[in-house]
């Protein structure tokens, strides 16, 4: 662009010199010799053109064609008169030339720093913006990561089923941190895994992984460290073997820490090799602290719940419960036209333990005896401890003949057990509802205890029903 500058300056003040010239002869054949000081004047023009076109260079050269035309024109005066004319216009001319040149010059230079400084200014400019792009980008991922960790907690504090936790934390986590494979286990007291909920991995391949141990596989050395890790690359060297028949290459596996110590691992998978970043690992890692704190309320309430309906000495369910049980199968009989049974147990002269042995002796029996019930029902049914050294077992779709069928399993398996040198017998009452004389729930339990009472009457060590007495 300068070039191109230079040389137009150079070619107008060419032709300005050339109309000059040919101007001048016709004025001195007009108006004769006294041209001189016009062309003074003149001359001055394509100069400082050539200056500002192209320098001093460009300036210094249309100076001397200035002299020489001024030169040239002043041939036609007197010698004197011609040299002294033509002096000063010289001198003129090339002081021209070197001031307008020289000012030029630094003008282009001043110009040149100026758009250097400019385009300085502007690559600062984008630096800058590229600057706060990516700070804008990072701070709507820091808002996004808190909204869905405030999202996560939220979702977790809305129940306190174990259940429904593990489901919860596998679907809310999807949203902050895509995966394509999951699977959240809990270590147990024997030290291996109980998977509690998985994405997209088969139940042999959950099988599997659920015979890690403590300090085995990646699982098990998260779980023995409690630190997160990032596997890039399933399929190289040095990783367990355990998933390198899935489809996955990218592993991300969280530990679940409640007071320094890991209860379990959440492993997330993806297809792709490098999938996880330590951003992911950043905001998964507080995730799965929330994580550990649920499941550990989720356990402690599902443990009071526990405790609110089992008796404290035999592990059986405790009358409270068992209410409510027997009033469930009374309305399955309702709905269904199937009948419910109840079997009333009472220990036969279990007072005579306790006065003879102590009561310490007299609990170890009714929690053998209460093994030994469970032991002799069926899977559907239900033990309790009615209270004393009373149990009630309720039996829902279960009619007369089935209801003295288990009776009898009770009855035999107490009479043959040896309780620490004791032998013991019980009585047995069964009761079941429909019937002429049972039209609800306390007309069954009450039936179901009479016919206990009877047996007791009768001499003990047998079974009363409403068909055999």
């Amino acid at each position: 662009m300068a070039m191109d500058g230079r040389r137009k300056g150079s070619a107008l003040a060419t032709r300005l010199y050339l109309v000059l010239f040919y101007a001048a002869l016709a004025l001195i054949a007009w108006k004769g010799p006294n041209f001189e000081n016009s062309l003074l004047f003149i001359a001055v023009i394509p100069i400082v053109v050539a200056a500002l076109a192209g320098g001093v260079r460009q300036a210094l050269l249309q100076a001397a064609v200035a002299t020489a035309l001024a030169w040239f024109m002043g041939a036609i005066r007197p010698f004197r008169v011609w040299v002294n004319v033509a002096v000063v216009q010289t001198a003129l001319f090339w002081a021209t030339a070197v001031v307008t040149g020289v000012a030029q010059g630094r003008y282009q230079a001043d110009l040149r720093r100026r758009v250097v400084q400019t385009e300085e200014a502007r690559e600062q400019v984008k630096a800058l913006q590229a600057k706060v792009d990516q700070l804008n980008t990072e701070l709507n991922k820091s808002i996004f990561d808190i909204l869905a960790i405030y999202e996560f907690t939220t979702v977790l504090g809305s129940t306190l089923h174990l259940n429904e936790i593990f489901n919860m934390m596998v679907d809310t986590i999807m949203r902050v941190v895509r995966y394509d494979a999951c699977y959240l286990a809990l270590v147990n007291e024997t030290g291996h895994f109980e998977i509690k909920v998985a994405r997209a991995f088969t139940p042999e391949q959950l099988e599997q992984f659920a015979q890690t141990r403590i300090g085995e596989g990646i699982s098990g050395r998260v779980l023995q460290s409690a630190q997160p890790l990032i596997v890039p690359d399933l399929g190289s060297q040095g990783w367990s073997d355990a998933y390198r028949g899935t489809p996955y290459r990218s592993m991300l596996s969280l530990p679940l820490v409640i007071q320094g110590g890991a209860i379990g691992v959440l492993n997330l998978f993806k297809k792709e090799v490098n999938a996880f970043t330590q951003d992911d690992l950043r905001v998964l890692f507080i995730v799965a602290n929330q994580c550990a704190f649920a499941v550990q309320n989720g356990k402690l309430y599902e443990e009071m719940a526990r405790l609110a309906i089992t008796d404290g000495l035999t592990g059986l369910y405790n009358h409270r419960y068992f209410c409510s049980c027997i009033e469930e199968a009374v309305d399955r009989a309702n709905r269904t036209g199937r009948p419910a049974s109840m079997i009333m147990v009472d220990a036969d002269e279990f007072k005579a333990v306790n006065d003879r042995y102590g009561h310490q002796r007299g609990d170890v029996v009714l929690q053998q005896m209460a093994q030994l019930i469970q032991q002799s029902v069926r899977e559907s049914d239900l033990v309790a401890r009615y209270g004393g050294e009373e149990f009630a077992v309720v039996l829902p779709d279960t009619g007369p003949r089935e209801a003295m069928a288990v009776a009898r399993r009770i009855h035999q398996a107490v009479a043959e057990h040896d309780f620490d040198g004791l032998r013991l017998t019980v009585s047995v009452g069964v009761a079941t509802y429909p019937s002429p004389r049972i039209r609800n729930k306390d007309e069954l339990i009450s039936m179901a205890d009479e016919f206990a009472y009877q047996a007791k009457e009768l001499g003990r060590n047998r079974i009363c029903s409403e068909g055999a007495r």
